[in-house]
């Protein structure tokens, strides 16, 4: 971890600490659904089917819930993976972390890094999502992942954490989802796994937001 980012990181966590177990003495902990009642049909994509548990992401992750999904659309050779991990509150010291974590446990190899916006015009929003590419065994993946509040969206996990303060103190709230997306990447186009990623997250976004609401 670089010095910058340990220092951000410690100094979070120490004001987490203050806030959340000193001066914050109530949570509203919302009464979320299932995130297992999620649509089946999302736009044109289509389940086809649930995905075992990722062992590893859920060990490390320890969400209050959990989605895991593949999605086709129609008439298209294309397959969207959802995974979706929410945390009801972040108080009991469990909250989402990057997926660089855990995808190189599983032996998934590094390519690229960056974070890229993610219109959604249905929405009025533009998602800043994170887009990691991986490799393992000759396969690449391109994976799509940001963190989903009732109020916002963020790309990274420090400021997932830091937003976390003052929802607490404003709005009483502090539970949070990691919404990921991997779409394969065939024949070497980075570029067609990305416009089928960003079409089925254009379709996806108002599903996930209506699973958090606001109020």
């Amino acid at each position: 971890m670089k010095r910058y980012h340990f220092f951000l990181l410690a100094g979070v966590l120490i004001c987490q600490t203050l806030i959340y177990y000193g001066l914050a003495q109530h949570e509203v902990i919302p009464d979320a659904r299932s995130w297992n009642d999620f649509p089946r049909q999302i736009g044109h994509w289509s389940l086809e089917r649930e995905m075992p548990p990722d062992e590893a992401s859920l060990a490390q992750l320890q969400p209050d819930d959990y989605l895991s999904r593949d999605y086709v659309p129609a008439g298209i050779p294309a397959r969207a993976s959802l995974f979706v991990a929410y945390f009801k509150t972040q108080r009991t010291g469990h909250a989402p972390h990057s997926p660089k974590n855990c995808l190189p446990g599983a032996g998934w190899e590094p390519v690229s890094s960056s974070v890229i916006p993610i219109p959604v015009p249905r929405s009025g929003v533009v998602i800043d999502a994170n887009q990691y590419v991986v490799r393992q065994a000759g396969v690449e993946m391109a994976v799509f992942y940001w963190y989903q509040t009732a109020r916002r969206t963020i790309s990274n996990e420090y400021m997932a954490q830091i937003y976390a303060v003052p929802e607490l103190l404003v709005h009483g709230r502090t539970d949070v989802a990691l919404v990921r997306v991997i779409t394969p990447i065939s024949d070497g186009s980075l570029e067609n796994a990305k416009n089928y990623a960003f079409d089925f997250i254009r379709e996806l976004f108002p599903a996930v937001r209506s699973y958090i609401p606001a109020a």
